[in-house]
């Protein structure tokens, strides 16, 4: 058995050999690291260049077309059975391949292993450990409903993927997207047969400046359609695909209706009434399932006036 780690390497960062660095010292050998480079980024290759030479170890070059891009086309080049996306600014414990490894050889045929993490700033000190919940194999329903109460629920790199099953249902990020793990962890989480959650946490995940990446309203408000695009794309392929359960899509539509919703949070005031106005060209309420008093309670607010909704939370983030 063995996994692909696959990092797409941001050519307007440094920060990749502490990671490189962490998957020296697994304690589990058979794996390989994809590092997805610009091809104009020669530092970063200058970098990396010593990594090489174990053969475990390839640097693919590509011109920078975002993270989507990158990360697709190191799963096009990965032989593992099993598929890790790291980014490189995050790193790990010397035992965290040798834990998945542990959990795939319990639960033969697992199509997708979460992990907990802890949570650390740009110099490396922990903020905090983040325990979402964990459990053993649970059929898609039952995980999904678990883990959309989730602190962490769509970074890509919380999970271990089966190759087979990404294949087989054909999930690949979108090309050239902002916020691509919105329209590529959702679907992986309901199509995926069987799913668990461990309780280990050797994953550190850094967390950025997250008003400093948005900031202005250009970067924002492709962020936000990007985002849209993803939920459209995501509605069409589940709506059409009859080997789902309806109870099933229920909930997808519900997380992922309310999630476009909120997304609108990072817009500048003045941008959110035109976004209010393609969500409700998309009836995107009639997809908020309102089964307890507080849902119910949420929902009117947003029929009733759902840029003063999506305002309103702006300032509570």
């Amino acid at each position: 058995m063995k996994f692909s780690v696959i990092v797409a390497v941001d050519p307007n960062r440094q920060t990749v050999k502490k990671l490189l660095d962490s998957l020296k010292e697994q304690t589990f050998s058979n794996y390989e690291v994809i590092l997805v480079v610009d091809e104009k980024a020669t530092t970063l290759q200058d970098m990396i260049q010593p990594y090489l030479s174990d053969n475990r170890y390839r640097m693919l070059l590509k011109t920078n077309r975002g993270l989507a891009t990158a990360r697709n086309f190191g799963m096009e080049n990965a032989t593992g059975d099993y598929l890790i996306w790291i980014d490189d600014d995050d790193y790990v414990d010397q035992d965290f391949l040798q834990q998945l490894s542990v959990a795939v050889t319990d639960n033969p045929g697992i199509d997708l292993i979460k992990y907990q993490l802890h949570v650390v700033d740009t110099d490396g000190q922990v903020q905090r450990r983040v325990f979402d919940t964990a459990f053993s194999k649970l059929p898609t329903l039952e995980a999904f409903r678990i883990l959309i109460q989730s602190d962490y629920v769509e970074p890509a790199v919380l999970y271990a993927y089966r190759s087979a099953f990404l294949k087989e249902n054909g999930l690949t990020f979108q090309d050239g997207k902002q916020e691509c793990d919105f329209g590529f962890v959702p679907l992986a989480l309901i199509y995926a047969k069987q799913i668990m959650s461990l309780t280990y946490a050797g994953f550190y995940f850094t967390k950025r400046n997250r008003k400093q990446y948005v900031a202005g309203s250009e970067k924002a408000t492709r962020i936000v359609y990007d985002t849209l695009f993803q939920y459209d794309y995501m509605m069409k392929k589940v709506e059409e695909d009859e080997s789902l359960s309806e109870d099933l899509k229920r909930k997808f539509f519900d997380y992922i209706s309310y999630n476009v919703i909120l997304k609108g949070t990072i817009l500048p005031d003045e941008s959110i009434p035109a976004y209010t106005l393609e969500l409700e060209k998309r009836n995107v309420t009639n997809y908020l399932i309102a089964n307890t008093i507080s849902k119910m309670i949420t929902k009117i607010k947003i029929e009733r006036d759902m840029t003063a909704f999506i305002k309103k939370n702006k300032v509570k983030k």
